[in-house]
């Protein structure tokens, strides 16, 4: 019996991290049997799906996997329980480097390991009760960990809040350093039994999602203090709360379900334009500040949302219905990636409706992925039903619209074009799409190409006609100087077959085939040749017309024998670029360039004589300035130009 619990991507590679737990899988694991017990572990895959590597996390009773990130420092940080002694090992080694013991229950670990497996620290939350259920985010100055205790709980220096229940579940956020150094902990709760749920980090802010046992839900400082209370209408209503990375209470907002039952978990998820939230909550649930559940008649359905990272404010929210009788509709995990776009995944029963697409599931509970907009546009609602029990548990994505999902299934699942058996117990399951032609993120999605002069009399105008067509692509040509080989290799779509350039002298002239403007982003994946003395050091110059090149403005370095991605910024309209490797002796192997432009749709057009997305050049006398703003702050691009 193996499964999945939690994903997570790393940009760096575009690699593929998954954490989760086995029993009686007849696999061993290092020194490590899965036999007759639980036992964690945590693998590798790189961005074509091969294994890279596993590491168990074994011991005298059980061990579970349940959260994974990755960090900007290229760490990875875990999170699960344990009971007994934990014994973490490095990839590839049959010798445990680290141990932790718990203090008689069920205890939580964080620990952390390098990106090619090799463990860094381990660290133990717990007292004499059971702690569970933790979840783990990270930023680039700290590991954040929140979980349910029961008791009194001592980290570090730090305590519990004394107005807690001691005979209740509580809640407990915890932050450390990198290294692994506990910087403070506060506390939260009700009057009833509470649950963790959800984290997420954004470098800003901390933002949790819980369960609250009672509508009053309240946070306390590290010195016992009340931070502040989140009070709903019911118990066991979703709650989410925002705090900076010192622990200080930001702001709290929640959803009542009158039920008063649990009938899901809350999931978030933060990117540039938002904290994005989703679950399943009973027919009749409301969104403070925000919409009604309605027209479901299962025990639950899905919800979807964006609050403001700054105010906590509801910026719009939708819900899925449960269509059958006792049917349920389960938001289980969210994920932001490129270009803003919000993935979720989970599990259905009986009959939805998803914005208007209808799907029925062939067993008690099938999977599904849906695709937003960050505005809430809905793309795509994809069911995915087996005639047997399957989990959509987690959902992860990068910044060049890949995505992947974990979970686990009983004897097949029908992945689209990729369906897997197994056996009759749970089997582990993890899936790669790429949503749309793999490329980096728009940087400015507000350019657009308005012609050189508008006459007075050519209205009216379809401003929708000066969007710039959203275009993607790889280096059309790519030629070789000096000493470089296989320039062509790195043509095209990524294929890991690479082009040599030896410095000092060696250098790639890269025709990308179309103009791309000015700050945007070109990738690069490469990585040091396996006969490099030392490591290639590239220097990037661009050029519009192949004549005139602008100065190096771009260096890109690295010692990884993977692929990795190099971001080149282009400061000025670039065609073409010049690579030059100016380490004597290093070797530069690179497979593939990537860029991605265009107009982004959805967003306001503005100026004198402007109405929607129509201009009336006679309105304005002379000259006007045309305008086009596209996101939601903080994340906003705005385009101005005089015609």
């Amino acid at each position: 019996m193996e499964r999945f619990f939690e994903v997570a991507m790393d940009p760096s590679d575009g690699s593929t991290y998954t954490i989760g737990d086995a029993e009686n899988s007849a696999a061993i694991l290092g020194t490590i049997n899965l036999i007759n017990q639980d036992q964690a572990f945590l693998q590798k895959y790189s961005d074509t799906g091969t294994l890279l590597w596993t590491v168990p996390i074994g011991g005298t009773n059980w061990e579970t996997g349940e959260g994974v990130v990755v960090g900007t420092n290229g760490l990875i940080y875990i999170t699960g329980t344990f009971v007994g002694t934990a014994l973490f090992y490095s990839a590839g080694s049959t010798v445990s480097t680290g141990s932790l013991v718990s203090a008689g229950n069920a205890d939580v670990y964080v620990a952390a390991y390098s990106n090619q497996g090799a463990f860094q620290w381990a660290r133990r939350i717990g007292n004499n009760n059971d702690e569970h259920t933790p979840h783990i985010a990270v930023d680039a100055s700290g590991v954040t960990v929140l979980l349910t205790y029961r008791g009194t709980l001592t980290v570090g220096a730090f305590s519990s809040a004394a107005a807690l229940s001691s005979g209740l579940d509580d809640l407990a956020l915890v932050r450390y350093d990198l290294a692994g150094n506990v910087q403070w902990m506060i506390t939260g709760g009700s009057i009833l039994d509470d649950l963790s749920s959800s984290l997420a980090a954004d470098g800003t802010r901390i933002y949790t999602a819980q369960v609250s046992g009672n509508s009053n839900f309240r946070w306390y400082s590290t010195t016992g203090a009340l931070l502040g209370t989140s009070t709903s209408g019911s118990g066991n209503d979703h709650h989410f709360s925002a705090f900076n990375t010192s622990g200080a209470l930001q702001w709290t907002n929640w959803i009542n379900d009158p039920s008063g039952s649990i009938q899901g978990n809350p999931n978030l998820a933060v990117g540039c334009e938002g904290v994005f939230v989703t679950g399943s909550l009973s027919p009749g649930s409301v969104f403070n500040g925000g919409n009604t559940s309605v027209g479901s008649t299962g025990s639950n359905t899905l919800y979807a949302a964006r609050y403001n990272p700054n105010s906590g404010a509801l910026l719009w929210s939708t819900w899925g219905q449960s269509l059958t009788a006792g049917g349920s509709f389960r938001g289980r995990d969210i994920a932001v990636g490129r270009n803003g776009l919000v993935h979720i995944v989970g599990t259905y029963g009986g009959q939805v409706n998803m914005g208007g697409t209808l799907a029925t599931s062939t067993d008690t509970e099938d999977a599904f992925a849906l695709t937003l907009r960050s505005g809430g546009t809905q793309l795509l609602f994809e069911p995915i039903n087996t005639p047997s029990s399957q989990v959509a548990m987690a959902v992860a994505a990068d910044g060049l619209g890949a995505m992947t999902v974990v979970g686990s299934y009983v004897d097949g699942i029908n992945i689209p074009s990729n369906a897997l058996a197994g056996s009759n117990n749970d089997n582990a399951f993890l899936a790669y799409a790429q949503y749309g032609t793999r490329a980096p993120a728009i940087r400015n999605g507000s350019v657009f190409s308005a012609p050189a002069m508008v006459c007075s009399n050519n209205g009216p105008i379809d401003l929708t006609g000066w969007m710039i067509p959203i275009t993607t692509g790889n280096a059309a040509s790519v030629s070789s100087v000096g000493t470089s080989a296989n320039a062509m290799n790195a043509a095209g779509a990524n294929d890991g077959t690479v082009a040599s350039v030896t410095g000092n002298s060696g250098t790639l002239v890269v025709d990308l085939g179309v103009v791309v403007p000015a700050n945007e982003v070109v990738l690069v994946r490469w990585r040091v040749g396996a006969l490099s003395v030392g490591v290639p050091s590239l220097a990037v110059s661009t050029s519009s017309d192949n004549s005139t090149w602008g100065t190096p403005g771009t260096t890109l370095s690295t010692g990884s024998a993977s692929f990795v991605y190099g971001s080149i910024m282009l400061t000025a309209a670039t065609r073409y670029m010049r690579l030059q490797n100016t380490v004597l002796g290093a070797v530069a192997e690179i497979d593939a360039f990537f860029y991605s432009f265009g107009t982004t749709a959805g967003g306001t057009w503005s100026g004198p004589g402007v109405t929607g997305t129509t201009f009336d050049p006679s309105v304005p006398s002379g000259s006007a300035n045309i305008s086009y703003l596209v996101g939601s702050a903080p994340c906003t691009n705005n385009t101005t130009q005089n015609r």
